[in-house]
C-alpha cells in the first residue's frame, strides 16, 4: 500500500471541522461519515483512489466482502460503486461563502432508482435545501393524464428514477419502462414527463419549467 495515505488520512480527519468550501469531491469521499458511506472505511477509500489513479481495474472490498471501486472522479464530482448493485455520487456545491454537499445514492435493483440528500458543511441535513420525493405522481403527470389518473395509478406501483448532475442541474429520469409490463408502459408513457430537472441556485433547488 501507498504509505502516503497513512500520512494524508489523519490530516484530512483533523481538517474535518473546516467548511465544505475547502472540500474537493475526493476529500468529500474520504471524509464522509460512516452513516453516509456505511460499507467502506477511510483507508479502503484511499486504496480505491490509488487504484483509480493508476488505471487499475482491481476492486477493493467493502465491509461485507463485496466489490467497491471508484467509477469516475473529476473537479465536480466523484462516483463510487459501493457494491455490485449500489453507487454513490458526491458533489460539492457553492452556497454563498460556504458550500453544501449533494449526495446521490443509486440502487440497481429491482430497477435503477436514485435518491439525493443535500448536507451542510458539517454533514447535517441542509434545512430548506431538500429535493422533492420523485415517487410523487404529481411531479410526473402531464395535464393530459388528469382524466385517466385512476388508471395510471393502477398501472404504476411506484415511480423509480435515476439522477444525473450536470452544470448545476440535477435531472431525474424515470425508469418505469424497466419496472412495469410493456403494455402498461405503452399506456402511461404519453401522460408522463420522461424527466424532471432542478437547478441549484446557490441557496436551494428550483424546478426547471
Amino acid at each position: 500500500m501507498n504509505l502516503t495515505k497513512y500520512i494524508l488520512l489523519p490530516l484530512l480527519l483533523v481538517a474535518g471541522g473546516i467548511s465544505a468550501s475547502a472540500l474537493t469531491p475526493r476529500e468529500a469521499f474520504i471524509k464522509a461519515p460512516a452513516d453516509i458511506i456505511e460499507t467502506i472505511d477511510s483507508i479502503t477509500r484511499l486504496d480505491m483512489l490509488d487504484y483509480y489513479d493508476s488505471g487499475s481495474s482491481v476492486a477493493s472490498r467493502n465491509a461485507f466482502g463485496g466489490e467497491a471501486s471508484v467509477r469516475s472522479a473529476n473537479d465536480v464530482s466523484i462516483t463510487v460503486s459501493t457494491s455490485n448493485v449500489a453507487e454513490v455520487t458526491l458533489i460539492p456545491l457553492a452556497a454563498g461563502r460556504d458550500s453544501v454537499l449533494l449526495v446521490i445514492n443509486t440502487l440497481a435493483l429491482p430497477t435503477p432508482d436514485s435518491y439525493a440528500v443535500t448536507y451542510d458543511q458539517n454533514w447535517h441535513l441542509a434545512t430548506g435545501m431538500s429535493l422533492p420525493d420523485h415517487n410523487s405522481l404529481d411531479l410526473w403527470m402531464l395535464p393530459s393524464g388528469r382524466n385517466v389518473r385512476d388508471k395510471i395509478e393502477n398501472a404504476i406501483p411506484f415511480v423509480p428514477a435515476i439522477y444525473t448532475f450536470n452544470d448545476g442541474t440535477l435531472t431525474m429520469t424515470q425508469t418505469l419502462s424497466k419496472l412495469i409490463p410493456a403494455d402498461d408502459y405503452t399506456f402511461v408513457k404519453p401522460y408522463l414527463r420522461p424527466s424532471i430537472s432542478f437547478k441549484w441556485t446557490g441557496k436551494n433547488w428550483k424546478q426547471v419549467k
